[in-house]
């Protein structure tokens, strides 16, 4: 699973959002960093003294959201999501981050296990030539 991960996709794009810019997210893996990024910075941005504009902001969060992480929001509850005092999408984000990548110590484990496999699907394929496995470990590495 954690492999298949690495795979490139062409045409991949950046996800849809409302028209007034919160990430519309589905559960899917690939887009829940992005989502994850954008829904801190627009959390960020809430001024501490007014809790009426945290549960506004809360609340088109939760619009924003379909599947999976929508009923985990239902199942918390609305008072807990806009709460500013138990920092509720915060609780909301960690669980979606769980339902989304729930054994990410054995797929940690998995990875490692075939970077070091002699012959490996990470290693330097027979007719691959060195500058190009070099280029690719280096330009790799910088993006992590």
């Amino acid at each position: 699973m954690a492999l298949k991960s690495l795979l490139f996709r062409s045409g991949a794009k950046v996800p849809d959002e409302t028209r007034f810019g919160y990430v519309i997210y589905d559960g899917s893996a690939r887009d829940y960093p992005y989502w994850r990024f954008r829904t801190e910075l627009k959390l960020s941005c809430v001024p501490k003294e007014k809790p009426e504009e945290y549960a506004k902001c809360a609340r088109d969060i939760i619009e924003a959201l379909r599947g999976d992480p929508l009923q985990t929001a239902i199942d918390m509850g609305i008072s807990t999501l806009t709460s500013q005092e138990f920092d509720g999408i915060t609780t909301f984000m960690d669980k979606v981050l769980n339902d989304v990548f729930p054994l990410k110590d054995e797929e940690a484990k998995a990875l490692y296990q075939e970077g070091h496999k002699i012959g490996g699907l990470l290693s330097r394929q027979p007719s691959e030539n060195m500058t190009c496995y070099i280029m690719l470990y280096t330009t790799s590495r910088t993006m992590v």
